[in-house]
């Protein structure tokens, strides 16, 4: 039977079809709003001023217990957690172990105050010092206020966060001070600081100082601190103030390493967080682009927030698979990746404009099929933040890809990674099955901002140390796109060039590296490097980039630590090579600038900076071990106090503290005209640690501290009047120098006018 259409029928029709048309979208539109409050699941924990402090102590400790300890304990583990404190007062203890991140849900951190004394904290993961806080990686804390004054050691009364990579601390304001490091006396070294290999901190407010102590680098952004020192090899400040002010070091009124502090940060938007009202409906903040700021966010009081009610916000449950994350990414809702381990099959695919994709307690997604895990096609301001990404079984070309290279990107609106950290192995047992990746990260498009990623190909795993290029990643990070900045990149043991950057006008403010451990003599003669920027790049900084080099396995030579463009060298600002231990050597910092680094040294690029050490002419030798063997040696029980030292080995020549082995470096009274010898160990956190040179038993070895001026005596303030008033001319070349107005006593280049030549220090 035929159907006779009429107009009114073709109407009919057209209306039936339009609304199977929109059938699926209102659908689509119904499930996008989520709950509000959301339902979290079990790794995530809410707690209110109302539940007791016992309740609260109980829940942490518990998580501690799985996932902190000492000897690195949890460091593998699969359990994640995060624990979030509505506005309110609380007086529990909170420690933080692994995988664990504690944030407050205010829309301000002081909304949110921890009372008791340690308040919220974290030691280092093995009291051993030459351990410490080497392995103390992968947690977090944010959003609050603490005026915790527990006195940790030697008057160091405050916050403690002793951690190293991958352990950010964002938006907390600090009444007291703010130490970085550990201090613990096991017996075995009394005076020894724990090593550390941090570090990242932005948006925070401390009001006493922050102590860096025996971090080997550190970089903060966007902070306000009462006072503040720096690590030993490389500290970088951007926007921060209380910081001393950019200087090369290595002299003895500024006895440590060169240091740069950048007065403002030319673009950034910070990292967005979860905040709660009265009435419990959650808000997903993301802070607007500020531009050549300096200082915290929100302490002024007039931060502005695109704020996002939780209804349009999925929250993820660990069981989750990439279709359902993707369902509701497609429907342009943004994601908070709730703490837990998804083995991806597919990979999250962002596609709209200004999509936060934000991760709680260390949320990892691990590629198992050989995809990345996250895609970011080409639209501007998406956020990915607060994740880890793990590589898998399966071969993968990234874990994060970034555009297909056709866009350019917006300035005035860029997309931001925070606090992503991406892992080659460690979970696994090589002996069992391998994980790999090409590249950990690939930035296609412009105008992105990494704002602190830690990239690392594991060293050691489960079963032990990782050799013969186990878990094999060819690069870290790798930039196609222009104007992309990186604030605190960390890229580690990748097994060819660490990052390479062909994009222009790239900006790097600071960057730690480390070289393979289990690299073989082809990897130096094949040409690679740290930190490679292509030859056909026209513009390019970089401030603090550092290359340690501990080849474990073979005599492993690299002919420098950086490649770049010769007329570019010079806007790398203070950038510096270190042995840490091991075999082979490092012949140059940049291209062919810098001299080389061998057994547990370090060199510098920085105007004035002379080297670390030099070398004795046969006069020095002969005063340090006379041809005639009845004339005593220096002895060995005497570390310091003396004008230099030398090695009639090497012929190594050394100022400051006597370095290790002590016997093998006895004192003499003279040094060459000239730039004097600088000590040949960074500055020392307080109290001053006298260590045995470190051997790398854990991942980040790092070298004995030196000691800070003395005081003169009154005699020696007397002979320094008599003799400058005698010779004023003499201004170099004398054992030391002394200030008559202060007392002081110092040693090598003259400090100032003030000071004046003596013979006895």
């Amino acid at each position: 039977r035929h159907l006779r259409v009429t107009p009114r029928g073709n109407a009919r029709m057209l209306a039936v079809q339009l609304i199977a048309f929109l059938v699926p979208f209102s659908s689509l539109a119904f499930v996008a709003l989520q709950p509000n409050p959301p339902k979290w699941p079990e790794s995530v924990k809410v707690f209110s001023p109302t539940n007791s402090t016992a309740a609260i102590e109980d829940a942490v400790n518990s998580a501690f217990k799985t996932n902190g300890g000492q000897k690195d304990h949890g460091q593998f583990s699969t359990y994640r957690y995060a624990f979030l404190f509505k506005p309110g007062s609380y007086e529990a203890q909170v420690p933080v172990g692994y995988y664990t991140q504690v944030l407050g849900l205010g829309s301000s951190p002081n909304d949110v105050k921890f009372t008791s004394e340690k308040g919220v904290y974290c030691e280092e993961g093995d009291y051993t010092f030459t351990v410490g806080a080497l392995n103390t990686f992968w947690r977090a804390a944010e959003n609050f206020h603490t005026s915790a004054n527990y006195n940790w050691f030697g008057g160091y009364e405050g916050m403690l966060w002793a951690a190293s990579q991958a352990s950010p601390l964002r938006r907390i304001m600090v009444d007291e001070k703010l130490v970085l490091y550990q201090y613990y006396d096991d017996g075995s070294h009394p005076g020894a600081a724990g090593y550390s290999s941090g570090g990242f901190i932005a948006d925070v407010k401390v009001n006493g100082s922050v102590s860096f102590g025996s971090q080997q680098q550190f970089f903060t952004r966007s902070c306000e601190f009462g006072a503040g020192d720096q690590a030993v090899w490389n500290t970088v400040h951007v926007g921060s103030s209380g910081v001393p002010k950019s200087h090369c070091g290595r002299t003895k009124t500024i006895p440590g390493s060169p240091m740069i502090s950048i007065d403002s940060v030319p673009i950034v938007r910070e990292k967005p967080f979860i905040s709660v009202d009265s009435s419990g409906k959650y808000t997903l903040n993301v802070p607007e682009v500020r531009i050549n700021s300096t200082g915290t966010s929100w302490a002024s009081g007039s931060e502005k927030l695109d704020t996002r009610d939780f209804s349009k916000v999925y929250v993820t449950k660990p069981s989750d698979t990439a279709d359902t994350i993707n369902q509701m990414l497609f429907m342009g809702l943004d994601v908070v990746v709730s703490p837990g381990i998804y083995n991806l099959t597919d990979s999250l695919k962002v596609q709209k404009e200004d999509q936060v994709i934000l991760g709680l307690g260390m949320a990892t997604l691990v590629s198992s099929t050989g995809k990345p895990c996250i895609e970011v096609s080409d639209v501007d301001g998406v956020t990915i933040a607060g994740l880890m990404l793990g590589a898998g079984t399966v071969k993968s070309p990234s874990l994060l890809k970034w555009g297909t290279g056709n866009f350019k990107g917006d300035r005035a609106n860029p997309g931001f990674i925070h606090d992503v950290f991406v892992r080659v192995g460690g979970t696994n047992d090589v002996n069992v099955n391998e994980v790999s990746t090409e590249l950990m990260i690939d930035l296609q498009n412009g105008n992105i901002i990494g704002d602190n990623l830690w990239l690392w190909r594991a060293d050691h795993d489960q079963s032990g140390q990782v050799y013969g290029g186990a878990n094999p990643c060819s690069t870290g990070l790798n930039v196609d796109g222009d104007d992309v900045i990186m604030y605190g990149l960390f890229v580690e043991h990748t097994l060819k060039n660490l990052v390479t950057w062909n994009g222009e006008r790239g900006r790097t403010y600071f960057y730690q590296s480390e070289l393979p451990y289990d690299a073989t003599t082809a990897y130096g003669t094949s040409g690679y490097a740290s930190y490679v920027v292509n030859e056909d790049v026209k513009d390019h900084d970089a401030w603090g980039v550092g290359v340690y080099s501990y080849f474990r396995d073979y005599d492993v030579v690299v002919e420098s630590g950086i490649k770049a463009p010769e007329n570019l060298v010079e806007r790398f600002w203070a950038p510096f090579t270190v042995f840490l231990n091991g075999t082979g050597s490092v012949k140059h910092i940049i291209n062919e600038h810098g001299n080389a680094v061998t057994s547990q040294s370090q060199q510098w690029l920085c105007p004035d900076v002379p080297p670390v050490e030099g070398n004795c002419n046969k006069q020095q030798l002969d005063s340090c071990f006379p041809d005639d063997p009845t004339q005593p040696r220096c002895p060995t029980n005497i570390p310091v106090g003396k004008e230099a030292f030398c090695n009639p080995s090497t012929g190594g020549c050394a100022q400051g503290d006597r370095p290790a082995p002590a016997q093998d470096w006895c004192c003499y009274a003279y040094c060459p005209d000239g730039p004097a010898p600088t000590p040949s160990s960074p500055p020392s956190p307080s109290p001053s640690p006298s260590v045995p040179s470190p051997s790398p038993t854990s991942p980040h070895p790092s070298p004995p501290p030196s000691p800070s001026p003395g005081k003169c005596s009154d005699s020696d303030v007397e002979s320094c009047k008599s003799f400058c008033s005698t010779d004023p001319s003499v201004l170099t070349g004398k054992p030391g120098y002394c200030n008559p107005q202060t007392s002081a006593c110092s040693y090598g280049q003259r400090p100032g006018e003030d000071w004046c030549c003596y013979i006895n220090c």
